[in-house]
């Protein structure tokens, strides 16, 4: 059996994000170190020191396995990390903020050795001094006692200190800012305006803060005052440096929301949404912040968010040559989920979970015209019955002008009638608003049931929009069909705003339960008659689904004449994109649905980009068990006669399901 430092050696760690394989490879070296030397205190340490992000992982794993060695290795870890210096520390520091055992364990001792180690470090080697400031910001994503003393180093660095340590302070900052909104840090910023090196990403960070504080304002006017003060500033940025795309895309933006209400004009509003589209796809934004490591990349959904918002102005440009504010409220929606995508990070928890923290950012005027915009879509597009219509209609009036706050009785009945449209119209719910809801209950229950149902479809819509595990799908997804004929440009960008929409049906489906779900879901759970469900339950489903995003206007059911055929669901924008829905009683492996389905999955394709999207309810038994949301999507070449062949993304909703006290282990 090989020794410590060659068993270290042998294989480099894997990327410290990914999960799964982090514990993987710590598994492997456990299992192929010698124990024995692990008794073997100065071998430890020099291992710990030597080979580090691969000591971390081997600790971690001892850890997991409650090893007798797991202190002692763990301890090691600790004390090595923040003597390391260069990328030594830098990939190790990646690796110890994957370790949740680590995290758990040692995150205090560890953030008082970093915030030593700034101190120690700032005056000789400014670059090394960040790092530690670096990995101990975010420790404190996690950890109390880390964020107390990363924002003491944070708030009391001047423009006397190193230079190699101020220029990366200002990304740094605004993370800090979004995650912990402590006011002396803008401070900070103001003062790095002061700076040649630092200027241009303190004026960037300082127009989100902007941008940031309209986005939240509680009026019309003090939004539009807030937008054209943070287009200003973003124009700015973009005089102070060149190739600053991140800038250019929020300047675009916010020009054409502006120009918007003040009624613009068409030619400069054409180009202006052209420099906006040039911007997305130089994926600048996506890569604003790579000089901080990959940890602090934004989230794949943000490139989603920034393509819908495009897609957004570009459908609004002609028709708005008059005053409005409707297609503003929906383009301003659409910037705050472009700006939280953007400004989001990914951290693993001392519990093992990665969750996404994100800017809070209040925005209640913003949600409610949002919401009143989707209401009049709802009313313009369902064909509801003259006399739901009526009443709709009204009840949109009653919201548009709301005038008073919530009266105790009336307000109660309101939430009864129809909690999660209550809820999702605030907590100072509108009195007379609060009647309406109350009569509408009694005029036309139907409706009212049908607009809660939206409503909480749109609730857990928005619970799914900082899911890591949607991100980290979308992102495998795309690189699957990376190469795809066709699926470029505008292609790409409708497609994936479909396939993000329905993976965070996926995952809402995959934890869902009867009692959240209502009669919506039974059909993922064995059936009471004993009679299989048919695959136009996840047909309806998923399509009601799609129908409270804002691809609403796009979506049809049962359509003639697509390749020949009826395809099941389609996404309409510029291009056509299928949705084949099956189920299988059988065999859902890889294998057996793509030569059962794949073929007239793939068929749909037939014009435009060459994928397609089968979703496939499984019906086979599940009480051992229900496979993982990552094994139930991948992406597949289907062989095409004569021709080339076609990707084919597949997406399993597992049915049958059973609760995990119901679940066999034999």
């Amino acid at each position: 059996m090989p020794g410590l430092l060659e068993a270290l050696s042998a294989l480099g760690v894997p990327d410290a994000s990914l999960p799964g394989e982090l514990e993987a490879y710590g598994d492997q070296l456990l299992a192929s170190v010698d124990l024995a030397d692990l008794n073997d205190a100065a071998a430890v340490t020099k291992a710990a020191t030597e080979c580090s992000p691969e000591f971390i992982a081997l600790a971690e794993a001892a850890a997991r396995a409650d090893n007798t060695h797991a202190d002692a290795l763990l301890e090691a870890a600790t004390a090595a990390l923040p003597t390391l210096t260069n990328l030594v520390f830098l990939d190790s520091a990646d690796v110890a903020l994957n370790s949740p055992l680590l995290l758990r364990t040692k995150g205090r001792t560890l953030a008082l050795a970093l915030y030593d180690r700034v101190g120690e470090t700032k005056d000789t080697s400014g670059l090394q001094a960040y790092a530690y400031l670096e990995t101990l910001t975010r420790l404190g994503f996690t950890d109390d006692t880390a964020r107390y003393r990363a924002l003491e180093h944070l708030s009391t660095l001047g423009l006397d200190d190193p230079d190699d340590l101020l220029e990366r302070l200002p990304k740094l900052i605004g993370l800090a800012l979004d995650c912990w909104n402590e006011g002396g840090l803008r401070d900070r910023l103001s003062m790095l305006l002061e700076h040649d090196a630092t200027r241009a990403d303190a004026a960037y960070e300082l127009a989100q803060l902007t941008l940031r504080d309209a986005l939240q304002a509680s009026t019309f006017d003090d939004v539009l005052a807030g937008l054209t003060s943070a287009r200003d500033q973003f124009t700015t940025v973009e005089s102070l440096e060149e190739a600053r795309e991140d800038a250019t895309l929020y300047r675009c933006a916010l020009d054409l929301t502006v120009s918007f209400v003040a009624g613009g004009d068409s030619i400069e509003e054409t180009a202006t949404v052209k420099a906006l589209t040039t911007a997305i796809d130089h994926r600048a934004a996506m890569t604003t912040r790579s000089d901080l490591g990959s940890w602090a990349a934004p989230r794949r959904q943000a490139e989603v968010e920034w393509y819908a918002l495009a897609r957004t102005l570009r459908s609004a440009t002609l028709p708005l040559q008059e005053p409005s504010w409707n297609a503003p409220g929906e383009t301003l929606s659409r910037v705050l989920a472009a700006y939280r995508a953007s400004r989001s990070v990914t951290v693993m928890t001392g519990d093992g979970l990665h969750v996404v923290l994100e800017p809070t950012v209040e925005a209640a005027f913003l949600r409610y015209e949002g919401l009143v915009y989707h209401l009049r879509g709802l009313v313009a597009d369902e064909g509801l019955p003259a006399e739901d219509l009526e009443v709709a209609r009204h009840l949109i009036d009653v919201i548009t002008t709301r005038s008073s706050p919530a009266g105790g009785d009336v307000s109660g009945k309101a939430r009864a009638a129809a909690p999660d449209l209550a809820a999702e119209l605030g907590e100072d719910l509108d009195a007379v608003i609060a009647a309406e809801l109350v009569a509408a209950s009694d005029s036309s229950p139907n409706l009212l049931r049908a607009l809660n149902s939206e409503a909480k479809t749109r609730a857990r819509l928005k619970a799914r929009e900082s899911d890591p595990i949607v991100d980290r799908l979308l992102g495998r997804v795309m690189t699957g069909l990376d190469g795809c004929p066709g699926l470029d440009g505008t292609a790409l960008a409708e497609f994936i705003e479909m396939l993000t929409c329905i993976l965070k049906f996926a995952a809402d489906r995959a934890n869902i339960g009867r009692m959240n779900g209502g009669p919506t879901v039974y059909y993922l759970f064995e059936p009471e008659d004993g009679k299989a469900f048919t695959e136009d339950f996840l047909q309806r489903d998923v399509a009601t689904w799609l129908k409270a995003t804002p691809l609403r206007t796009f979506v049809a059911m049962e359509q003639h004449d697509v390749a020949a055929g009826r395809a099941d669901v389609t996404v309409t924008q510029t291009h056509k994109f299928t949705i084949e829905v099956k189920r299988d009683l059988v065999d859902v492996s890889r294998a057996a649905l793509l030569k059962a389905y794949g073929g007239q999955a793939a068929a749909y394709s037939i014009t435009g980009p060459s994928v397609s999207l089968e979703m496939v309810l499984d019906l086979t038994d599940q009480s051992r068990g229900t496979p993982s949301l990552d094994e139930s999507v991948w992406v597949q070449e289907v062989p095409i006669s004569g021709g080339k062949p076609r990707r084919v993304v597949t997406i399993v909703i597992h049915g049958n399901r059973v609760t995990p006290r119901g679940v066999k282990s034999t």
